[in-house]
Order: C-alpha cells, then structure tokens, then sequence
C-alpha cells in the first residue's frame, strides 16, 4: 500500500535498424521527500522570522541576502527592496556605516553573538535609536556572514530619559520644601525667641 515516486525516462534508438524505445525507471521517492522536507524547513523558517517584531537582516559581506515582513515596520522598507543592497541604507550615513560594521566585525571575530545600541535612520529619513542583536552564521566570520535584529527603542529610551528627568524634578522640589520649612522652623522659632525675651524683660 506505499505510494512510491518513479521517474520514467524514455529514448528514441534505432535496433536493429528499426526505430525502438529505450525506457529507464528510477525510484525518486527518497529525494522527493527530502525537496519536500526541505520546502518545510524553509517555510517554518519564514514563519518563525515573520513572527519575531525586530527586523531581521543576514548579510554576507555587507550585503542583505534576506529580511523579514518587520524590517517595514521599523525602517519602512520593503523586504525584496532591500535584497542585494548594502546594509548601508539602514544607517545614517557611510561613515556611521563603516564604523559600526568595523565595531561589529571585530568583535565577533572572538565571540558569537553581540549586543548594543546604535543611531539609525528609517527609509522616509528621521533618526532611530536601534538595538542591535548580532550572530555570526557558523563557527567561523566567513565571507563576513552575519545575522542581525533591529529594534526600534527610540521612544523607550525618551521615556526613561523623561522619567529620569522627572525623577530629578521631584528630588529637586523636595530639598526646596525641606529648604523652605528648615527656613520656616528658623523663623518662627526666633520670633517665638524674640517675643519670649521681650515679656521677660517686660517683667
């Protein structure tokens, strides 16, 4: 009851000085099921990298050979817009560029994976703060084969620094206030001072 993939493979010969068919089968299940396995792995692939909110580059010499649907949402490019282009067009200019790809490279020369927080630039021109998760593609840096995430933290890191800000305010006002009442206490404890020394001397 196992269905099973042949290949038929069928050629004009002449035999016998008479035209005849040559015919081969070959048993192509095995490889038919590994395209199959293979178109699989390629689709989880895509679905596992469309589900993650970062956008996510592979780049080999600088170059983007892949990205997922997020890399619009955070930059407003399209994926196939950015295939072929140099991971340039994400920064703010060449040399930002060049110096972070010298950062990164360098660093993961020694160790696999890498994090930090770099200036961007979305595709309509404002300026982005972007964390940047980064994995070298195998155990070796070869042909400069990396992965990267970008995440947008341009408002998280304004809300910290407004809190932060706000935080500051408040440690301001309150040392005024104690200030203030110190400033207070004195007063009125001399006029309590004053008036006590006037009535004794009234005495």
């Amino acid at each position: 009851g196992e269905i099973r993939w042949i290949m038929e493979m069928v050629t004009p010969i002449v035999f016998k000085g008479e035209k005849a068919v040559l015919g081969s089968s070959m048993d192509i299940t095995e490889q038919k099921e590994a395209k199959e396995t293979l178109r699989e792995l390629d689709a989880l692939k895509s679905s596992i990298l469309d589900a993650i909110p970062q956008a996510v580059v592979g780049l080999q010499n600088r170059k983007i050979n892949f990205a997922n649907t997020a890399v619009h949402e955070v930059f407003g490019w399209c994926p196939e817009d950015l295939i072929g282009k140099s991971v340039t067009v994400v920064y703010r200019n060449e040399k930002e560029a060049d110096e972070i790809a010298r950062y990164f490279y360098t660093t993961l020369e020694h160790q696999r994976t890498f994090v930090s927080e770099f200036r961007c630039r979305h595709k309509d021109g404002h300026d982005m703060l972007c964390r940047m998760r980064s994995s070298r593609i195998g155990d070796k840096l070869k042909e400069r084969r990396i992965v990267i995430t970008y995440e947008d933290i341009t408002e998280q890191r304004r809300a910290e620094e407004e809190l932060a800000s706000s935080r500051e305010q408040l440690r301001n006002l309150s040392v005024y206030l104690q200030s203030v009442r110190e400033k207070e206490s004195t007063r009125i404890a001399r006029e309590i001072h004053d008036e006590l020394g006037q009535s004794l001397s009234a005495l």
